[in-house]
């Protein structure tokens, strides 16, 4: 029994010894974000272009069959995808604009001003590196007995090691991608903005 478990259990009376609670798994991600060619126009403003809004009525067709997902990608860092071996992790990419990026990723301001403030008139898009099966197990636990309190939750991220390494080989293909002669075509450009705390990786592979 770990001592969360324990606590837990000094609260309220035990009717049932269930590891309730004590296998929680969040698939978390990481974001790149690439500057796009001035010319591209962002998902945001097709999604109010009234030649679109008329396509999507009358056929049923257009940007707005879409939810903003362009590519979506199952990927294994090691061994081919095969019966049995499935993807350990998926990468999104979605264009995206300022304001979506505030409301949506719940980046703390301070962060999203660090990130985001320079770029603020540019078109981007994103792409997200996401674990499809964390090893690591969070777990969550009763603050109190009083049913109306949050409970206590710890994700326990990068607990297992081999999560670490799943995220930063998806954040590497990201970086491989957004690099492309391909995407080089509609001005792919990583932005060169650094999350605050992370500089000292700025160089590393």
């Amino acid at each position: 029994m770990t001592t969360s478990m324990y606590a837990t259990y000094t609260l309220i009376p035990v009717i049932a010894d269930l590891p309730v609670g004590q296998n929680l798994q969040n698939h978390w991600a990481t974001i790149l974000t690439f500057e796009l060619a001035p010319n591209i126009k962002p998902f945001t403003e097709k999604q109010v272009d009234e030649s679109q809004i008329k396509n999507y009525i009358y056929y049923k067709k257009g940007v707005l069959t879409s939810p903003g997902l362009s590519v979506l990608a199952f990927l294994n860092r090691k061994e081919p995808i095969a019966a049995g071996n499935y993807p350990d992790h998926q990468l999104y990419f979605w264009e995206g604009a300022t304001d979506l990026a505030e409301h949506q990723l719940n980046i703390r301001p301070d962060y999203f001003e660090a990130i985001f403030g320079p770029y603020k008139d540019k078109h981007f898009y994103f792409c997200l590196s996401q674990i499809l099966r964390p090893k690591g197990r969070g777990e969550v636990t009763l603050r109190s007995a009083d049913p109306y309190d949050p409970p206590v939750i710890d994700p326990k991220y990068f607990s297992h090691p081999d999560d670490l390494e799943v995220i930063v080989e998806g954040m590497k293909k990201c970086k491989e991608i957004g690099e492309s002669e391909a995407m080089k075509k509609i001005g792919s450009k990583i932005f060169t903005t650094v999350y605050p705390g992370c500089e000292r990786f700025v160089d590393d592979d």
